[in-house]
């Protein structure tokens, strides 16, 4: 699954903990999820909590696509 966050200009810990539990019910099922198109603000709050180790980014969501179609998976 990809999420496109463009239209998120903040991001704090309850953001990060719906993101957080969204990626382990996909992993749960055997999906993926992974972000596409986050705003600096919010990207930065990631990289501080490290969560974009566990969360792949994309630059946009057709970038996203083509890594789960042609990766297998992220």
């Amino acid at each position: 699954m990809v999420l496109d966050l463009s239209a998120v200009a903040f991001c704090d810990s309850s953001g990060l903990s719906v993101l957080q539990g969204a990626w382990r019910q996909a992993e749960g099922v055997g999906g993926v999820l992974v972000l596409a198109c986050v705003p600096p603000k919010p990207r930065r709050m990631l990289r501080v909590t490290g969560m974009d180790i566990a969360l792949q980014v994309y630059g946009t969501v057709a970038e996203a696509e083509d890594e789960l179609v042609v990766g297998g998976g992220a």
